[in-house]
């Protein structure tokens, strides 16, 4: 009887309580969500020691060491390219939130993160996520340098249609961003207010440079496959930092890459692109603007080969197996000395290498990487479920959200049972107290890494090569035809 007299008093009560949760329905649906389970995961660590010693006398290798710069804080950037994107940044060691976004279509998210954490960022969406050495929060009129890196899609891959990004250059490097076309493609840059600043019509395998601002958002948008890959390769002296090349076709590991490169190498310097393969391969390089062959290699399994390659603005890239490409200076202060005339390949001892790189390791894939041997170097392993990754003839397991670290320089080969994602941070070792010094690299999600993307390749070495060959034979022809009309005129003939 209790029961029912307290059920017939509260039952009005009840009524009213239902009436109030159903007319709050729309209040509580316009609060915006955590992202609990996240669809996209960033994983990454801020350097320990972001600093750079030089000498005080740069033309003088005797000299003591200075501090030229330092920094005890790092910037994180995470772009949106959708409306209602929601985003977290984690401390990955132990699980608080640092900082956390709602953010629109083109919108920008800071965050400072202190040297040596670990951390992760997760999306409910596809984002862009780039780690700069830059100490504070920029201002309007801020600068810096170009990061070193590829930028990924709004796919989250390295190839393809429509780019959404934060730029990060200086105001001198006008010509450091290069739009790479794989397909003939019209491209239409714009920035987060909407306006259409340029368009350009690109035919395949062809680059265009383009000045972006510091710290702005942009669009690029095109009809073909393109790539998108800012930073300088110095010619001699100042500082070189190191990237990984990504595959046209997905991934690190593949037998089609495009890149930019420069007129001309310091030859006294440890530096320049790197081929590295678990099999033998026979690689060749074309200059990206002639389609002409400048240079072939044949590269043996497990040990890989350095090459400065012949100037060229940009270059394709080809193997007959699978091998994987990156930027790398071996660490040392290169002994260049100064020439009295000026001359190109004099000038101070400035000759440092260092570099933070970002790639996705996909599961059950050999993945040859090389480790610059006359430097310091910490490589992060990151999985997001439980992984075991052979290194070499070594195996180690990582649980879920947890990382490994391996410091030995040279080749080794990577197999994972499971994506991952590998971080490779590296500086010069001359002084032994040196710290890194990097611009600025994009971060690959996880889920992505085993992700390719829809493009079709044209080996540069079948179709326009014949164009040449065809240009060359006829040419070839003609002279053939003055030569013979101008010896018959003389009366004389071949010998």
């Amino acid at each position: 009887m209790r029961l029912q007299k307290s059920l017939k008093i509260n039952l009005p009560c009840f009524v009213v309580v239902v009436l109030v949760a159903c007319l709050s329905l729309p209040l509580f649906s316009t609060i915006r969500p955590s992202v609990s389970e996240p669809d996209y995961t960033y994983y990454g660590v801020v350097p320990f020691k972001t600093y750079r010693y030089n000498l005080t006398d740069e033309f003088d290798p005797d000299s003591p060491y200075q501090l030229q710069s330092s920094s005890n804080l790092s910037l994180l950037s995470v772009v949106a390219s959708e409306d209602d994107t929601n985003i977290v940044v984690y401390n990955l060691l132990n699980g608080t939130a640092i900082s956390e976004g709602h953010l629109n279509s083109m919108e920008n998210h800071y965050t400072l993160l202190p040297n040596g954490t670990f951390f992760k960022v997760v999306s409910d969406k596809i984002v862009s996520v780039l780690l700069m050495q830059y100490g504070s929060i920029p201002l309007s009129n801020a600068t810096n340098g170009p990061p070193h890196t590829f930028y990924t899609t709004v796919d989250g891959l390295y190839v393809g249609k429509e780019f959404v990004f934060l730029a990060n250059e200086g105001s001198g490097g006008a010509a450091n961003y290069m739009i790479i076309a794989l397909e003939r493609s019209t491209v239409t840059i714009s920035n987060n207010e909407g306006t259409v600043l340029n368009t350009y019509t690109m035919d395949a395998y062809t680059f265009k440079n383009y000045p972006f601002t510091a710290f702005r958002v942009y669009r690029v948008e095109s009809t073909g496959n393109i790539m998108l890959q800012p930073g300088a390769i110095p010619q001699w002296g100042g500082e070189s930092n190191c990237y990984a090349v990504p595959c046209i076709e997905g991934g690190f590991v593949g037998r089609y890459f495009v890149t930019k490169s420069s007129t001309g190498y310091d030859p006294l310097r440890d530096y320049g692109y790197r081929v590295s393969a678990a099999e033998d391969a026979k690689v060749t390089v074309y200059d990206l603007e002639t389609k002409q062959v400048i240079v072939e290699y044949d590269v043996v399994g497990g040990v890989g080969i350095g090459f400065q390659p012949p100037g060229a603005n940009a270059l394709f890239i080809q193997s007959d197996n699978p091998i994987s490409l990156s930027m790398v200076h071996n660490g040392t202060v290169e002994q260049t000395r100064p020439l009295e005339s000026g001359g190109a390949y004099g000038g101070p001892y400035t000759g440092y290498g260092s570099g933070v790189t970002f790639i996705g390791v996909r599961a059950n894939e050999d993945t040859p990487v090389y480790l610059p041997v006359s430097a310091q170097v910490e490589v992060y392993f990151f999985a997001n479920q439980l992984t075991h990754v052979t290194i070499d003839d070594s195996t180690h397991t990582i649980n879920a959200n947890d990382y490994f670290v391996f410091t030995i320089p040279g080749n080794h080969i990577i197999n994972s049972d499971q994506d991952i994602i590998v971080e490779i941070n590296h500086w010069n070792g001359v002084p032994d107290f040196q710290g890194i010094s990097f611009t600025g690299t994009i971060i690959p999600a996880i889920e992505l890494v085993s992700t390719d993307p829809d493009v079709t390749i044209t080996p540069i070495g079948e179709g326009f090569p014949m164009m040449y060959v065809a240009i060359g034979g006829g040419a070839a022809a003609a002279v053939v035809v003055v030569v013979i009309l101008v010896l018959r005129k003389r009366g004389g003939k071949p010998s």
